[in-house]
């Protein structure tokens, strides 16, 4: 009588394809829930996926552990099993220039097994990078000023920005002014009461 002796001593893998905002839908809390795909060429065991298993590199080098929050088959060893974590940002927003910069997204060495007890290998699975996307913006509230000398108008523009200004790029050409006829004129910067970005 023969015998055929499998040995199974393929290591699991995992990976990704939500590490990045567009998976919160818009919201910015400082919260990101992604999936990480666990995958064996035999079986994952469900009861080692946890919350450990994979961290977050901040921009600032220091790393965090994501929660797990649920796995698409806590009892069943499949050769896929989904996890769902939720990465919490220490700033509290991915929106202030202490969030911008590379995030990375580690599996752990030993973060999760398979059925035959072969380990997963540190890995790399993603990259989200923050930067800042929201445009500045202007107004003025006394653009409605009587005329001085009957022929010009002074008045005041408020740039803003969620974040920081390049008060460089203020100057003349920043706004202009069109006429009752149609055709548009360039006002001239006198001053700005910003001196630095900021």
């Amino acid at each position: 009588q023969n015998f055929q002796l499998i040995i199974d001593d393929t290591p699991p893998t995992a990976t990704t394809g939500q590490f990045n905002l567009r998976a919160n839908s818009g919201s910015d809390n400082g919260n990101l829930q992604f999936a990480v795909t666990f995958s064996d060429n035999a079986a994952v065991n469900p009861a080692s996926i946890h919350t450990g298993s994979v961290t977050v590199t901040l921009p600032n080098g220091s790393t965090v552990t994501p929660t797990l929050v649920s796995t698409s088959n806590p009892g069943s060893s499949l050769t896929t099993n989904i996890a769902y974590f939720l990465f919490s940002n220490p700033t509290g927003s991915f929106n202030n220039v202490a969030s911008f910069g590379s995030y990375v997204l580690n599996l752990v060495a030993g973060g999760f097994d398979d059925a035959a007890g072969n380990q997963s290998p540190a890995a790399t699975l993603g990259t989200m990078t923050v930067t800042d996307t929201m445009p500045p913006s202007a107004s003025s509230n006394d653009f409605n000023a009587p005329l001085t000398n009957g022929t010009s108008i002074q008045f005041h523009v408020t740039f803003t920005d969620n974040y920081s200004l390049n008060t460089s790029s203020v100057q003349t050409g920043s706004i202009t002014v069109t006429l009752p006829n149609g055709t548009t004129v360039k006002p001239t910067l006198i001053s700005s009461g910003q001196a630095e970005d900021g």
